[in-house]
């Protein structure tokens, strides 16, 4: 159960160990652009991107993972009595 509950996490947490260490990067590549047009096209791709990937974990975790360990708690519960 535990881990899971570790698995469960890391989908939920993707923002923080997945998305936001490209931001640096991807702040200075826009920095080195010339026009403003392609900056904020890229930007706006790139936000689209992450808030997708964003969604598709929380989804992934809500639908996969909490049924998962609803089941893992009644397989324990089964094995305690």
């Amino acid at each position: 159960r535990s881990y899971v509950v570790v698995q469960r996490n890391l989908v939920k947490s993707v923002l923080y160990w997945y998305i936001l260490p490209l931001v640096p990067g991807l702040v200075v590549f826009y920095l080195s652009m010339e026009s403003w047009l392609a900056i904020s096209i890229s930007a706006t791709i790139s936000a689209m991107i992450f808030v997708f990937v964003y969604r598709l974990n929380q989804r992934a975790a809500k639908e996969n993972y909490e049924h998962l360990l609803k089941d893992l708690d009644r397989a324990i519960q089964s094995l305690e009595i």
